[in-house]
């Protein structure tokens, strides 16, 4: 396939997702929008995925594969970045799925409004009864926005509406980029990390021109036992929100006559330490740091512990008033 004739480039990092990977493949080969390339990086997965992706790719050219050793999300997407052709990128998650007609709905809102970045919606599947139970007042309308947002925005505009409207999703794959826009501003996820989308996506605003939402659910989001966020050790996700809220601080500290905008990024730091505190405050703090001192140099680890550990939020959330309000929390939105 020549360069000129791919619209889109899907890119679906591949890592145990077997069961999932075959619907996702599915729902891509079968877009109406059929100038496309799927490109599917193995990361190192363990199990039989590159089986079932092998076998899809034998009756349709458009799939190419890449092979790397195991490195995370963030690798995986770079991964396929950098190699791939079209004039937009999408990012997929190996056990989610797309509307069949989302990639040309996604193009030509692009095209037509020459955007540089596009958030959509999505709705959400559950695996089991058990996990629609315990997820389903937080995520059955958690992608989807009420607010309008008729107009093409200036990037660090429209990061203020969806944050001042509570509409801000961090999702990634719940965007469409224009691929010149990423390799102009030199985007990549941040390797060694989980919860990058939460770095990835206000870099992506702070840089561009032209935005918009799509209030249309295009994409199909899986949640099921053995999703990336629902497995990891609550030390990884704590050192992952910690760095993300590390880099938006230097971002902000760039510029510093945009207050409007760094006050925007400024809420979106104390919710990624609220986050940082959450994930790891259900543990004692030896067990997370002999975690992450196999992982992250001296002074991060120091650095971290102190911006985490000894805040004045992780002292609130350890005390009883602040237990009993999270606990009172939990129990509400399980029902």
């Amino acid at each position: 396939m020549e360069k000129e004739e791919i619209k889109v480039s899907v890119i679906i990092p591949i890592y145990n997702v077997e069961k999932y990977v075959e619907a996702c493949l599915q729902s891509v080969c079968e877009q109406s929008l059929r100038e496309i390339e799927i490109i599917c990086v193995n990361d190192g997965s363990p199990d039989n995925s590159m089986e079932v992706v092998e076998k899809i790719a034998s009756k349709d050219k458009r799939i190419r594969f890449l092979e790397k050793e195991n490195g995370g999300l963030s690798s995986a997407r770079n991964a396929g970045l950098r190699t791939a052709r079209g004039e937009y990128i999408l990012f997929l998650d190996g056990d989610d799925a797309l509307k069949s007609n989302a990639l040309e709905v996604l193009y030509h809102h692009m095209t037509e409004n020459d955007l540089q970045q596009l958030f959509f919606e999505a709705e959400v599947v559950y695996d089991t009864p058990k996990i629609e139970h315990q997820n389903r007042k937080k995520y059955h309308t958690y992608y989807r926005r009420q607010q309008e947002y008729p107009n093409p925005l200036q990037g660090k505009e429209m990061l203020c509406r969806l944050v001042d409207n509570k509409e801000y999703r961090m999702s990634a794959c719940l965007q469409i980029f224009e691929r010149q826009f990423l390799m102009e501003n030199r985007l990549e996820f941040e390797e060694g990390i989980i919860q990058e989308d939460n770095l990835f996506t206000p870099q992506a605003l702070w840089a561009a021109n032209r935005v918009m939402v799509l209030k249309e659910a295009l994409y199909i989001r899986r949640l099921h036992e053995s999703s990336i966020m629902m497995t990891k050790h609550p030390a990884d996700s704590s050192w992952g929100y910690y760095v993300c809220m590390r880099e938006l601080q230097k971002l902000i500290d760039q510029e510093p006559e945009q207050e409007e905008s760094k006050n925007c990024v400024q809420k979106l730091i104390n919710q990624l330490l609220q986050e940082a505190v959450a994930a790891a405050c259900g543990c004692e703090k030896e067990p997370v740091i002999q975690v992450l001192s196999g992982k992250v140099g001296k002074d991060e680890l120091e650095e971290y512990i102190n911006a985490v550990w000894e805040s004045e939020y992780m002292a609130y959330r350890k005390s009883f008033p602040g237990r009993a309000k999270y606990w009172l929390i939990k129990k509400m939105r399980l029902g």
